[in-house]
């Protein structure tokens, strides 16, 4: 342990780890909303590019095989 961490007391430390641990915990939730939206905005991009512009939800004139191409297949 350094001559620095030696002069404040536990508690001190603590608080301050914590409080790094929270800004950490912050800024990774931001990090994983904005990959949520991103992932989003190009899963619909991707039913856009198969079915024609614009897919909101009705595959009534999206042929079933298009979809089945995606990421997001199982197979098939």
């Amino acid at each position: 342990m350094s001559n620095k961490s030696k002069r404040f007391p536990p508690e001190f430390r603590e608080r301050a780890a914590g409080m790094v641990l929270e800004e950490e915990n912050r800024e990774l939730r931001q990090a994983n909303e904005i990959l949520r939206k991103a992932s989003a905005y190009f899963a619909q991009a991707e039913l856009d590019r198969l079915c024609g512009r614009p897919f909101k939800g009705n595959a009534s004139h999206c042929l079933s095989h298009a979809i089945s191409k995606t990421y997001y297949s199982t197979g098939g």
